[in-house]
């Protein structure tokens, strides 16, 4: 799915803009958590599989191309140099975070848990897209 949603979603970010996989993406992952958290079986567990491939996919590269679009020609070179040191630092993070949890709450708790940074993320987006000219916060704000 991460591959398929590489291939056929990049350029539709390019053209629409990153706002629409934020929020869909994100809501995608949230789901994926949240099955993972209440309903543990292996249908779940393929459906997850398949909507965090959908979110991991399309999140990612959005929000690289709107770190890259953000930035002056000048600064483009760290803004991506800034994104993908940020993506690494959250990935060594969050798998400790995330094993912290298993180790003294479970895996349901935190599924749970993490689901909330789902959340976390779209709030942030939502108060820093403004500034973004792809974002579809920024539309609704100029209505």
């Amino acid at each position: 799915m991460l591959l398929l949603v590489r291939i056929t979603l990049g350029k539709l970010v390019d053209r629409r803009g990153e706002a629409f996989f934020v929020y869909s993406c994100n809501a995608a992952m949230l789901a994926a958590f949240l099955l993972l958290a209440f309903v543990p079986n292996a249908v779940t567990y393929i459906l997850s599989a398949v909507l965090a491939g959908y979110a991991f996919g399309g999140l990612e590269p959005s929000l690289q191309s709107m770190a890259v679009h953000t930035s002056t020609e000048e600064t483009r070179g760290s803004a991506n140099s800034t994104f993908l040191c940020d993506y690494d630092i959250g990935y060594g993070l969050g798998g400790g975070i995330a094993g912290s949890l298993i180790t003294g709450l479970g895996y349901s708790a935190m599924w749970s848990i993490v689901s909330l940074a789902c959340v976390l993320s779209v709030i942030v987006y939502v108060v820093w897209a403004r500034h973004s000219d792809t974002s579809f916060s920024k539309r609704l704000a100029n209505r």
